[in-house]
């Protein structure tokens, strides 16, 4: 026997297959999540992780169970790395603040998905902790089967599991998802049987060379690898021929990538800028009547149009939005960015229709709009809830928006936003002047917080600058327009809402705040009850900030000739400017908030020391479900045997023969667990042969010698168990080759005799072997084994004869 098992090429491709398929699978979620890439690259890692690993461990003859123990430690420590490498030692080593900080996650993503529909934002950090941590189980599930347990079929069952989570969560599965999971599953078993076949007449693994063990009957990968293409293409032509021939409305198969039914290229629209002729539109013209509205809000103000997120130092515009015809504004809108449930909010209802001097593709509404009904091809952007048309006019919608009033105290404490708003929300042209974030950081000099630095912004705008309202100037929001117009030279700190909105957003900006422009109408007039007349004159445009559990929240700089009054939220005195007159539990804003380079693991959970706020250890449940965990898998072994014993032994098998075959199982697994000698290329008798050594070593009730062995087994003499070894054997031989076969009461006898043998075999082993026969027993890992070796064939025979 080798210390190590010779890795054959097959058991490579096995288990690249392995994580292959597993990974295929996982694909299936990515419509859970605006920005799949979140979890889906972690799980690539984490499955190629589990099946290297297991090919590495299996072929060190590790043990089953030291296997997935190994394995669930190395997933553990992934996971660690994923979530807590700030306060691991090297990025990897667990310590109680890391699984402090693992249970906080996954605190915060089991929060974030009771919190948000699919599919959740990108820029909700919290959710795809939760997608790691399901998907690494799964993968788990199907590497422990296919590579450690040997049950490939029974490694369908996970997958499967995978696979209808987006039929839960998004009504179907992506048919090219589910195509690709089932040719490698396909091909997985073709590779497993292959596997299989070609160690036909070989003895187990690892035993003599690779001449010594192969045979005339050892089969390659080639001779099988046509029938599992065969299987491979048969199920891609299942998988993608039907959805065509079902009905429609089964809605098991949803469609291919982000397309759809519908005209189009997939989404890529041509948008406009509505900020080009927002000047003309406030000074020329007559001040027509562009939109009516009806709603039970008794004071509407902000309509939005659209917002421009994207600046290139020469202009602030829409970014260019890949918007799929399947993003139809007729239903739902999907959960607003970055707004937690927990915010205070309320809905109103509102009809509007068009008038015929109104023309635009973007159509009008409070933002967040969470329900839309409008007629035509209107669609929504994910990230922005614009909601754009396509060559088609706005004439009537209803629509549901949220009127989102945030607490001042939670604007301070709002952890920093996910990385990827941050990153787009703050990204400025190469050639950003200075001076901009030099005067932005003198204005904000003394805040504690960045919402702190947004009031005061405004404030400065509206009251302290010296800026003036006017539209008597020259349009134009790029670098050199606003230099101009936060400098103090001619011409300087007057503008109108353009310029101001756009200049509060650049300042935020240079600041690490993420800011855009939206676009729309400021103040109706009312010209009946519950309606509202928004006129050409009302265009306005002002900056949305963004703040972690209130979203995208709306500010105004312009000064209060053109806007008298600025949301509540934003009128109170700041925390930097109260003054604390005596001593106080209470931390200070300025002890609270941390740098924001110290801040940055508040992404993982979106909150702060949750856990520790209601009062329970986090380290408790996680030491509970590893203490959990190991126990399970200390006691699965000697349950399985257990299990197994019992079924064997109890004859629960259909007929008489099968009970005899089940019985004489038990006896090999016996040896096998006790380290005996078994050969399984052996005759039946040989085998038997083989337990004399061991049967006679059985110590009666009278000998209590204490040499280490057992004094409590059974009352037996060496030659009454002899007997019963014998009356097994030739039961056997009976049930496989008499026609008669064995009756009832034959296999009944059949199995006590086994009984009787198996209990000798223990009752002879020492203390040692007996215990790790019970908690590790080798026959639930054990491959068959065939001793090529030479024996005392002379000593065999007559002992055979004997028998």
């Amino acid at each position: 026997m080798t210390d190590r098992l010779p890795v054959h090429p097959t058991r490579i491709g096995l288990a690249l297959l392995t994580a292959a398929t597993s990974y295929l699978a996982l694909r299936s979620w990515s419509g859970i999540s605006a920005d799949p890439g979140a979890f889906l690259g972690p799980l690539l890692w984490i499955c190629l992780v589990l099946s290297l690993s297991g090919l590495g461990l299996r072929a060190l003859r590790l043990p089953p169970v030291g296997v997935v123990a190994v394995q669930v430690l190395l997933v553990l420590l992934v996971l660690n790395h994923l979530w807590a490498s700030s306060v691991s030692p090297f990025g990897w080593v667990p310590t109680l603040e890391s699984l402090r900080r693992d249970v906080e996650v996954l605190a915060a993503a089991g929060r974030s998905a009771q919190e948000w529909a699919t599919p959740v934002p990108a820029n909700v950090r919290a959710f795809p902790p939760l997608l790691i941590g399901a998907g690494a189980l799964l993968a788990l599930l199907v590497e422990v089967l296919v590579g450690t347990v040997r049950r490939v079929p029974l490694a369908g069952l996970p997958i499967i599991a995978a696979l209808t989570v987006p039929v839960s969560l998004l009504g179907g599965v992506p048919a090219l998802s589910f195509a690709l999971a089932a040719v490698s599953f396909a091909l997985l078993l073709a590779a497993e049987q292959t596997l299989r076949v070609s160690q036909w007449g070989l003895g187990h693994w690892g035993g003599g060379s690779d001449d010594e063990r192969r045979t005339d009957t050892e089969v390659g990968l080639p001779s099988t690898l046509p029938p599992a293409l065969g299987v491979g293409v048969a199920g891609v032509l299942v998988a993608v021929v039907a959805p065509i021939l079902l009905p429609s409305g089964l809605g098991l198969l949803d469609r291919f990538g982000s397309g759809g039914s519908g005209d189009g290229d997939g989404g890529a629209l041509e948008l406009s800028n509505p900020m080009l002729n927002m000047q003309r539109d406030l000074v020329q013209g007559a001040n027509d009547p562009l939109v009516q509205v009806t709603t039970n809000d008794p004071d509407p103000d902000y309509l939005r149009l659209t917002v421009l997120d994207e600046f290139d130092g020469e202009a602030w515009r829409p970014s260019q939005r890949d918007i799929p015809p399947t993003n139809q504004a007729d239903e739902r809108l999907p959960s607003v960015p970055g707004l937690s449930n927990a915010t205070p909010k309320q809905a109103f209802r509102s009809s509007m229709v068009a008038t015929q001097d109104f023309e635009s593709q973007w159509l009008p509404t409070v933002y967040p709009a969470v329900d839309v009904s409008v007629s035509g091809d209107w669609r929504y952007d994910d990230e922005t809830l614009d909601i754009v048309g396509s060559e088609v006019e706005f004439a009537q919608a209803e629509v549901t928006s949220l009127e989102v009033r945030p607490d001042p105290e939670e604007l301070v404490d709002a952890p920093l936003p996910p990385r990827g708003i941050e990153r787009l929300g703050t990204d400025l042209p190469d050639e950003m002047p200075d001076f901009i974030e030099r005067t932005a950081e003198e204005v904000t000099e003394g805040a504690t917080s960045d919402f702190e630095r947004i009031v005061m912004l405004q404030r400065w705008f509206r009251d302290e600058g010296g800026f003036e309202y006017t539209t008597d100037t020259s349009p134009g929001n790029g670098l050199e327009q606003l230099e101009v117009f936060l400098g103090d030279g001619p011409g300087s700190r007057e503008g109108y809402c353009e310029q101001f909105a756009t200049a509060m957003a650049l300042m935020a900006r240079s600041l690490d705040i993420p800011a855009r422009v939206s676009v729309g109408f400021l103040e109706p007039e009312n010209v009946g009850p519950d309606t509202w007349v928004y006129s050409r004159r009302d265009l306005h445009a002002w900056p949305e900030i963004y703040f972690e559990g209130a979203g995208w929240t709306l500010f105004d700089p312009t000064p209060s000739i053109r806007v008298p009054r600025v949301p509540e939220y934003t009128s109170g005195e700041l925390p930097s400017e109260q003054q604390t007159t005596g001593p106080t539990d209470v931390p200070s804003d300025a002890a609270s908030q941390a740098p924001r380079d110290l801040r940055r693991d508040d992404l993982l959970t979106g909150t702060e020391d949750t856990a520790t706020d209601e009062g329970l250890n986090p380290v408790v449940p996680t030491v509970l479900a590893v203490l959990v965990l190991l126990v399970a898998l200390v006691l699965a072994p000697r349950l399985l045997r257990t299990l197994q014993r019992r079924r064997r032994l109890e004859g629960r098998l259909p007929d008489g023969a099968g009970v005899a075959e089940g019985a004489w199982a038990e006896v090999r697994a016996t040896a096998l667990d006790l380290d005996l000698d078994w050969d399984d290329g052996a005759s039946l008798r040989r085998q038997a042969v083989a337990l004399l050594g061991p049967l006679r070593r059985v110590e009666t009730d009278d000998d209590v010698t204490g040499a280490g062995r057992r004094t409590e087994g059974p009352r037996l003499s060496e030659a009454q168990v002899r007997a019963r070894l014998e009356s097994l054997v030739f039961a056997l031989e009976r049930g496989r080759y008499s026609a008669r076969g064995l009756g009832p009461d034959e296999s009944a006898t059949a199995a006590g005799d086994a009984q009787v043998v198996v209990e000798t075999l223990l009752a002879s082993a020492r203390p040692a072997a007996r215990r790790r026969a019970t908690w590790l027993p080798s026959s639930l890992w054990r491959a068959r084994r065939i001793n090529t070796g030479g024996t005392d064939s002379v000593t065999t025979e007559r002992e055979q004869m004997r028998l």
